[in-house]
This record gives C-alpha cells, sequence and structure tokens, in this order.
C-alpha cells in the first residue's frame, strides 16, 4: 500500500523568525541612515559658546546625519554660509567622527578630512583652503590682517585645541593695525615629525627668517631675526624698533609668543 507524502507545511519557526528578524534589522538600518540632519540642532548649546554665535536667522540643518548641510552659523563677525559635511555612519558606533568636511563662508574656504573622538581629540587631514586672519582673532578690536592660505597634510587636536601640524601656511598682505604700510607676504613650512616650523618672507618691506617652536605649556613661539628693507616706509622701521636695537647688520631679534591653550 503507497502512502502519500505529507504536504509541505512551509517554513519552519526558527526560519520564520529569521526572516522576522532580518526584516526589522534592516528597517532599524534604514532608519538608521535616513536620520535628519535637524536632529543635531537639538545637541548644540544654546547660547553656542564664545566666539561662536548664531545668526539672526537661526540655525537651519538640511540632509541626514550622515551627509548634509548647516547654515546661519558665525563666528565672532564673519558668517559662515555653509557648513557641508559627510560622516560615516558606522564609525559612529565605535565611538569615532570620521568623515569629510567644506566650510564656506565670507572670503573663507576650508576643507579637509577629519578623524575624531567625541572629546575632540583625533586629527584633521588633506586641510586645504584660505581664510581672513581677522577670523582667527575673534576677541581682537583691533586685529591683523593678512589673507591666509593653507596646505596642511594633517593637524592634530587634543580636546579640540591644536597640538601639531605638518604641511604649509602662507600670509599674504599681512599688516598691523599700527602700521599703515603692508609687511609684506610670509611662509611658514612645518615637516613631518618635526619639533618646529620654519618662517621666510615671499615679498615686502620686512626680511624675516625666524623658527615656530611649540610651547611646553601649549602655544608657540616665534623665535628669529627681521631687517626692514629698502622698500620699508619709516613706520615700518619704527614698529620693528619696539623688539630692540638692531645689530651692526641692521637685523633685529623677534621674539612672539603667542598660544592656543592656558598655561599651567
Amino acid at each position: 500500500m503507497n502512502r502519500a507524502a505529507p504536504a509541505a507545511s512551509g517554513l519552519s519557526r526558527g526560519a520564520r523568525l529569521g526572516l522576522v528578524g532580518l526584516a526589522a534589522v534592516g528597517f532599524l538600518a534604514t532608519l538608521w541612515l535616513q536620520l535628519p540632519a535637524a536632529l543635531l540642532l537639538r545637541f548644540l548649546p544654546s547660547p553656542l559658546p564664545a566666539p561662536w554665535t548664531t545668526a539672526s536667522g537661526g540655525l537651519a540643518a538640511t540632509g541626514t546625519v550622515w551627509q548634509g548641510e548647516l547654515q546661519g552659523l558665525e563666528v565672532g563677525a564673519a558668517s559662515l554660509r555653509s557648513v557641508h559635511w559627510q560622516l560615516s555612519p558606522w564609525r559612529l558606533l565605535l565611538g569615532q567622527l570620521r568623515g569629510s568636511a567644506l566650510v564656506t563662508g565670507d572670503k573663507a574656504k576650508l576643507e579637509g578630512v577629519f578623524d575624531l573622538r567625541f572629546n575632540g581629540t583625533g586629527e584633521l587631514t588633506e586641510l586645504n583652503g584660505e581664510l581672513p586672519l581677522a577670523l582667527l582673532q575673534p576677541a581682537s578690536p583691533h586685529p591683523w590682517n593678512a589673507r591666509v592660505l593653507l596646505s596642511l597634510d594633517s593637524l592634530a587636536l587634543v580636546a579640540g585645541k591644536p597640538q601639531r601640524f605638518s604641511g604649509k601656511v602662507d600670509v599674504r598682505g599681512l599688516s598691523s593695525p599700527s602700521v599703515a604700510q603692508p609687511l609684506g607676504d610670509f611662509r611658514l613650512e612645518w615637516p613631518r615629525g618635526s619639533d618646529q616650523g620654519r618662517v621666510t618672507t615671499l615679498g615686502g618691506p620686512v626680511d624675516l627668517r625666524a623658527a615656530l617652536l611649540t610651547q611646553p605649556g601649549g602655544g608657540f613661539r616665534l623665535d628669529g631675526e627681521a631687517r626692514a628693507n629698502a622698500y620699508a616706509a619709516p613706520a615700518v622701521r619704527q614698529a620693528l624698533s619696539a623688539f630692540g636695537m638692531p645689530d651692526a647688520t641692521g637685523r633685529q631679534r623677534i621674539q612672539v609668543e603667542f598660544g592656543v591653550s592656558a598655561r599651567p
């Protein structure tokens, strides 16, 4: 007597639970990847810490958390038209902020790649762009002026503050608030792995040769020699005399300390 094969009963209970689990994971992953950029605005402090401020129209964010744009941010008196970023959603799960950013503002543009931890410690690489020097002095009522052109291979940050870098920085048309004549164009070159940078003159009334040295307590010290050349106006020569009397060749010792963090 032939017995008929039992009818297929469909997927097993385990298989059905597996499909439900995959569907749930897919749904959650879709939500994760589509998180709106506006969600980030809820985590910003109000008011923003100085020198950051919000434009009169307020902040606006478009796109997603992973690829979005922020508008309405200001640094001192300068307006940043937009901050566009791309962020790895999977690195965030590991406690890392890895991606790229493009910042455009009033006569300013910066772009680069970042790899940071949540405390602001990490590295910026391929950092290129230009900005006015006054943008780096938001608290100064009488800032120095120049165009700063950046081409940095790397910039190390510790708790959000620069510690060391490598690459090239050009300062074009440097002028002091107390001297009418521009002091010239200068270049800072900092080789990778070096503990100091080299400052040279590209052109102008002041010939400068100096080293930029890191300070143990944070910040930098400019140490070198400067000489007013034949193109220097009397006001430039008088400004240099503030550093002391020149030597027999007309050179004056220059030592200037400035910091990015408070001394201990």
